[in-house]
């Protein structure tokens, strides 16, 4: 298995790298479908956080997501400072997985 990966902000990448983690924290100018999808060809589990995944696509992540291979998933920021329950919900609601409740 490879090293799993992150895309995120500076804050929670700081806190994976300690754990062994290889992050990438993106500039605002850098396009995410480009870097995302260069990351999936990399690793087999690659972790986003929530702000960076609100940059993509719904459809490419609905994608990645449903493919599981390599493994995708949203985290929240260490600092919390994203609103991950409310962005779980959006997310859910937008790539058609159940009610939002």
């Amino acid at each position: 298995m490879s090293t799993p990966h992150y895309i995120g902000d500076a804050d929670t990448a700081a806190a994976l790298r300690l754990a062994g983690v290889q992050v990438y924290v993106p500039g605002e100018e850098e396009d995410p479908v480009a870097l995302f999808e260069q990351y999936l060809g990399e690793t087999d589990f690659l972790l986003l956080g929530t702000a960076f995944a609100r940059r993509l696509p719904p459809e490419t992540l609905k994608a990645a997501l449903k493919a599981g291979q390599p493994l995708v998933a949203v985290i929240p920021d260490v600092l919390g400072e994203e609103d991950f329950v409310g962005e779980s919900v959006r997310l859910r609601r937008e790539l058609g997985w159940g009610s939002a409740s």
